[in-house]
């Protein structure tokens, strides 16, 4: 134990410990504030991106009208026939930064996986089809009922945001997508928006 001193360096010594005691609070709040500065930064998605569907029919562009200040982005599908590029429909898409992973079926269908950033997305799973018809729209909790385990596991097995394992894969037909998810495959239907597992 550290001996006290007598009275007249007793003064001294009491202010120096209080002292040591704010700074040390001081740098111990400068270090929580930057460390949560440093997870704040995420880098932001590229200005533009194209998608193609398997058969190279349909194109989907997403951009940011406006350096991702609004950090919404714009979603636009083109037919392509003979060469020829058909806008089918323009829409400012919900998901903060975009989304995380697109996938373009060939009969016109986009994909859209969870946000750019990790969050316990809205937007888990979207889809719209070449009409810009709204097929399905899933939300985390929605992909973790068909999951039927816990939250906390989803996340910890995630590679990508907070419940995907690894890139989506679209089959042969062009009309289902995979998700390795929580040590399992989610399957996709493009065609009407249902989730499943494998059987």
């Amino acid at each position: 134990m550290q001996a006290v001193p007598k009275a007249s360096s007793f003064r001294h010594y009491i202010l120096k410990i209080v002292s040591k005691a704010v700074l040390g609070a001081f740098v111990g709040t400068a270090l929580i504030v930057s460390h949560a500065v440093a997870i704040d930064r995420i880098p932001t998605p590229p200005v533009q991106a194209t998608f193609s569907s398997p058969a190279g029919n349909y194109i989907f562009l997403l951009s940011t009208p406006d350096n991702w200040k609004s950090k919404k982005a714009v979603g636009e599908l083109f037919h392509i026939v003979d060469g020829a590029r058909t806008r089918l429909w323009t829409r400012t898409l919900p998901h903060e930064f975009g989304p995380r992973f697109v996938v373009v079926g060939n009969s016109g269908e986009v994909l859209l996986l969870d946000e750019w950033i990790n969050v316990k997305s809205r937007y888990a799973i979207m889809i719209i089809d070449p009409g810009n018809k709204l097929v399905a729209h899933h939300d985390f909790d929605a992909v973790q009922r068909v999951l039927g385990v816990r939250g906390a596991d989803i996340v910890k097995k995630a590679r990508h945001g907070i419940w995907i394992t690894s890139h989506p894969i679209l089959d042969g037909s062009g009309e289902m997508v995979s998700v390795e998810t929580a040590d399992t495959e989610l399957t996709i239907h493009l065609s009407d928006g249902r989730i499943s597992l494998p059987k």
